[in-house]
């Protein structure tokens, strides 16, 4: 479910990204690389 009034999903390509410049430390796709990985690593079976 989405809050955006003209639709009901949205959807995120960003799964990744490849460090290049130092730069690439406050990029919001670094961050959410991670974000996606801590979600993978916390939905495993133990």
């Amino acid at each position: 479910m989405s809050k955006i009034e003209w639709t009901q999903q949205t959807w995120n390509p960003v799964v990744g990204c490849s460090i290049v410049s130092p730069g690439c430390t406050n990029c919001y796709a670094m961050k959410m690389a991670a974000r996606i990985e801590a979600m993978a690593t916390a939905n495993r079976p133990r």
